[in-house]
């Protein structure tokens, strides 16, 4: 089984400042009592001039769907690619086939 890991870190302070705004989606689960937020994970194909490879933002509620300023509120974090060396070989090597003289790369 392959994976990618990623890393990062996240503000927590500016995170609670952020659903503090009610600008965000979120809920409170009637089972156990706790809140959850809503998230949008972003895999870059190649990594950004800062070597990000994933960002994390918050899910806007539709009414603020138009508000420029809440949607640039809503980056909370970017990650950088984690994956061990080993398994990104592993990876590659899946992806390339050699079919004699003929190599064969996987879009995948």
């Amino acid at each position: 089984m392959s994976y990618r890991k990623f890393k990062g870190t996240l503000c927590i302070t500016d995170l609670i400042e952020k659903l503090q705004s009610g600008k965000f989606w979120g809920f409170t689960s009637d089972k156990n009592g706790k809140s959850y937020v809503g998230i949008e994970v972003f895999a870059n194909e190649e990594p950004d001039q800062y070597g990000n490879s994933c960002t994390i933002r918050l899910s806007l509620k539709k009414e603020f769907f138009e508000d420029a300023v809440a949607k640039k509120a809503q980056y909370i974090a970017n990650l950088k690619d984690d994956t061990p060396q080993q398994q990104q070989t592993k990876q590659e090597e899946k992806q390339s086939k050699s079919f004699g003289d003929i190599e064969f790369k996987s879009p995948f």
